[in-house]
């Protein structure tokens, strides 16, 4: 889910906890997504944030603004020679 850090942390906690056997028969869930996903990981105390930047490097990022740029200058060179 989108803001949770490690979900795969995650995911192992809320397999954990359903081996806690509940009343009156009942399941406990074994698949969580969006927000309750998120709160259920900030409750367990996991890492959440609104933002996904941590989930790409700074080497990725850099890269990718390089090759945005050369694109853009293609384009605008592309525009130029159309006028």
């Amino acid at each position: 889910a989108p803001g949770i850090r490690n979900p795969i942390a995650a995911a192992y906690l809320l397999a954990k906890d359903s081996l806690a056997p509940l009343s009156c028969g009942r399941v406990r869930p074994m698949t969580l997504c969006g927000s309750g996903a998120r709160a259920y990981a900030a409750y367990h105390g996991l890492d959440t944030s609104t933002e996904n930047g941590y989930l790409v490097s700074q080497e990725a990022q850099n890269a990718w603004k390089k090759f945005t740029g050369w694109v853009h200058q293609a384009d605008h060179q592309q525009q130029q020679q159309q006028q």
